[in-house]
C-alpha cells in the first residue's frame, strides 16, 4: 500500500486479494487442463508407433 499511500496509484486501482486469486486459480486449472491434455496426446502418439 506504499504507492497508495504515496500517491503513485489510487486505491481502486489496486485488485483485491480475491481478484488475484481468482486470476491464480484460473491460470492453476487451465495449466492442467492444458498438461493433461498433452499427456494424454503423448500416450496416443507413444501407442501409434
Amino acid at each position: 500500500m506504499k504507492f497508495v499511500e504515496s500517491g503513485e496509484l489510487e486505491a481502486e486501482d489496486v485488485p483485491k486479494i480475491t481478484t488475484i486469486q481468482n486470476w491464480i486459480s484460473t491460470y492453476a486449472r487451465t495449466f492442467k487442463e492444458q498438461a493433461t491434455e498433452n499427456m494424454v496426446k503423448d500416450i496416443r502418439d507413444e501407442s501409434s508407433l
